[in-house]
């Protein structure tokens, strides 16, 4: 889509938020990228968000490990709440990538960021959970079927 200017607008981005992980997923490359302990601090999701609608992204999908683990392992030190209200306020369409962790702690803990939340995708690897959990190197193919669950409960579209 070409913008008013003549540039191509830019509509879509993702946001990759983890910065850890208790899983150790085979095919998960944040892990491998990010450094471990260094958390993002609300300075930075400011500028982030700032200069995602200076530009215009309407759309942008939350992930990258599990994308509640901003600050380490201690969900109450995420600042994906936070970011989820701030991107909304802005009329960000918000969708987010989760093994299920993000999802079912968001439902439970944070309702209010949960329901602004447009889609969620669910990461299912395979429809057996002995495969899929080999793959995640945790027992999360029941993660992945409560979130479903939880997005029906509010009416969040998911896929998997």
């Amino acid at each position: 889509m070409m913008s008013t200017n003549g540039h191509m607008s830019i509509l879509n981005a993702g946001w990759t938020l983890g910065n850890d992980c208790p899983y150790r997923c085979r095919h998960c490359y944040s892990i491998m990228v990010r450094t471990k302990g260094r958390n993002l601090h609300i300075n930075d999701a400011n500028r982030i968000i700032m200069q995602l609608t200076d530009y215009g992204i309407s759309v942008v999908n939350l992930g990258g490990n599990e994308p509640l683990f901003t600050n380490g392992l201690n969900p109450r030190d995420s600042l994906l709440p936070y970011i989820l209200r701030e991107l909304h306020s802005r009329q960000v369409t918000i969708g987010v990538t989760t093994a299920g962790i993000t999802a079912n702690y968001l439902f439970e803990n944070e309702p209010e960021a949960f329901r602004v939340i447009n889609d969620i995708d669910v990461s299912l690897d395979s429809p057996f959970p002995e495969e899929h959990e080999v793959n995640r190197g945790a027992p999360l193919f029941g993660q992945g079927l409560k979130a479903l669950g939880a997005c029906q409960d509010v009416g969040i579209p998911h896929r998997s």
